[in-house]
């Protein structure tokens, strides 16, 4: 975490320090990834850095990469709540400079519903995960990074109680990992065969869940035999 900090600052040094204080300026909605748009989204207010200069982008963007960084380094030291303040303002620098793609919220707002998620902030980190997901659908459809946004989003849902909801995005993100020959950890779709155990009511040899969760099992081994 010391390290990414240093390199923080030195990004600090590179980015106009005027403008990285100045207080935030309300803006209209964009798209529907917009953190600007409130709402209760993650830095619901947007603010200009860079007076509109290109040449600047990829520096902001390393930016955004190391205050995401950082947020998960200090949240695994057990500082979540300052984890929470390093992905709104990497959300906000994002969205002030034309940079609020989905490729780009997609690992913040995953960041972000982590940390909400160990904090216990139950509404929020499924709100954040859900749009990381949506994100990740929208920037890298049928890829592992996007199977793996929807089981930890599954997994949030799940914690919920919200098991449909949970069932519908791990058949997702299964059929996803299926199609592509790609595996996961145990500990990801865990959450997934308990929700193909209880979303189909009686739970046997004769539930239409069995077949997808004994799939999904061999997807999380990495033993898949037939697709």
């Amino acid at each position: 975490e010391g390290m990414l900090a240093v390199y923080q600052a030195g990004y600090n040094v590179v980015l106009p320090g005027d403008d990285m204080t100045r207080e935030p300026v309300p803006k209209p909605v964009r798209n529907r990834f917009d953190v600007n748009g409130g709402g209760g989204k993650i830095g619901s207010e947007g603010f200009r850095l860079l007076n509109d200069d290109p040449s600047q982008q990829p520096a902001l963007l390393g930016l955004i990469e190391v205050l995401r960084y950082r947020a998960i380094a200090l949240r695994r030291l057990g500082r979540p709540a300052d984890a929470d303040g390093l992905t709104t303002f990497a959300a906000r620098v994002a969205a002030a400079n034309d940079l609020g793609r989905p490729s780009v919220f997609a690992r913040v707002y995953r960041t972000a519903g982590m940390s909400a998620a160990e904090q216990s902030k139950q509404e929020r980190a499924l709100t954040d995960l859900g749009r990381s997901d949506e994100a990740f659908e929208v920037a890298l459809p049928d890829t592992k990074p996007a199977a793996k946004a929807g089981l930890i989003h599954a997994g949030q849902l799940m914690g919920a109680g919200k098991t449909s909801a949970a069932l519908s995005v791990c058949r997702r993100a299964v059929k996803t990992l299926v199609a592509i020959n790609g595996g996961t950890s145990p500990e990801l779709m865990a959450p997934c065969l308990d929700a193909y155990a209880a979303g189909g009511g009686t739970f046997g040899f004769g539930s239409p869940n069995l077949p997808e969760m004994f799939l999904a099992a061999q997807v999380a081994q990495g033993t898949i035999t037939s697709h």
